[in-house]
């Protein structure tokens, strides 16, 4: 149905990270696993360890969250601006926690 709308075939968007359930049943929390080498996300400075705290001014504390706050943006979009190749990309707000520090990275 995309390419009937908009003339070319949707995308799925690309993050160029892997993230991780991680806390506990009643404390939640997402955690970026791994960085893509040279991708949008480790050139934004995100780095693994760090815990996902919120995307787009959304609080996340599961997959499920970060998957819902990713789709209320279109579906265009990658952390740090860089998509794949041919791609439009949308800068994402992320907030992460790093260590004791709270970080906004755009």
């Amino acid at each position: 149905p995309h390419l009937l709308e908009v003339g070319r075939a949707w995308c799925p968007p690309v993050l160029g990270l892997v993230l991780a359930p991680g806390g506990s049943p009643r404390e939640p929390r997402v955690v970026i696993r791994s960085v893509a080498r040279g991708g949008a996300a480790e050139i934004a400075g995100l780095q693994a360890g760090d815990e996902l705290l919120a995307v787009e001014g959304m609080q996340v504390a599961t997959m499920i969250d970060v998957q819902e706050a990713l789709l209320a943006l279109g579906g265009k979009w990658a952390v740090g601006g860089t998509g794949s190749e041919g791609s439009t990309s949308i800068p994402v707000q992320t907030c992460i926690l790093r260590g004791k520090r709270q970080l906004d990275i755009r």
